[in-house]
């Protein structure tokens, strides 16, 4: 009850200071009996809030968690940074432990898969697909299923390797398509012959 009264107390203060960088500081024992260092929370015009971890005694920064008494954790941002959901060791700039929902995801590119179409390209035979089929038991350039299992899928990566899949089937259509109408006028100067 006590805690209660103070924090209250604490954050009516901190509440009526205007000032561009009024810090609001935080301190207490944590869940395990430790004893933290002080966190402090400030507002800025340029930064917005802005949340400081304590430091540990061997002066390296803690981690911010955000989370429910108990140990569910909701959110944590390491001392490099990373930001993690439902995660503790957050490994990448944002680590979800879960679901991602969203209605529109943009990644980043640096290639596409325009090479294809270059004269130089080199478009593999039908033959020479299928045999690699045959021996690896999945496409050329794309990686095996148990690798991705194991390693997961760059996302971006991987739609321009599919890109590129395409644009060779969209050459191999068209190459068809011109040995059909190859075949076809050759049928019709065979049939002329036959009819004369």
């Amino acid at each position: 009850m006590k805690k209660i009264i103070i924090i209250t107390i604490l954050v009516c203060l901190g509440g009526t200071s205007y000032s561009q960088n009024s810090p609001f500081f935080i301190w207490g024992d944590g869940l395990d009996g430790s004893i933290f260092q002080k966190s402090g929370i400030y507002s800025d015009i340029v930064e917005g809030l802005l949340f400081e971890a304590p430091r540990s005694p061997e002066n390296t920064r803690l981690p911010i968690t955000f989370g429910w008494r108990g140990g569910h954790l909701a959110l944590r941002i390491n001392s490099e940074g990373n930001v993690g959901i439902g995660t503790t060791n957050p490994t990448a700039k944002l680590t979800v432990a879960g679901d991602i929902r969203a209605r529109e995801i943009k990644v980043e590119a640096n290639a596409g898969a325009d090479f294809v179409f270059a004269e130089d390209y080199r478009l593999r035979s039908l033959p020479e697909v299928e045999q690699f089929i045959t021996e690896n038991k999945h496409l050329p350039d794309i990686a095996p299923a148990n690798e991705m299992i194991e390693k997961g899928i760059d996302m971006g990566e991987m739609q321009i390797k599919l890109l590129q899949k395409i644009e060779e089937l969209t050459l191999y259509v068209i190459n068809l398509k011109k040995e059909n109408e190859a075949q076809q006028k050759e049928i019709e100067i065979l049939k002329t012959k036959v009819n004369n």
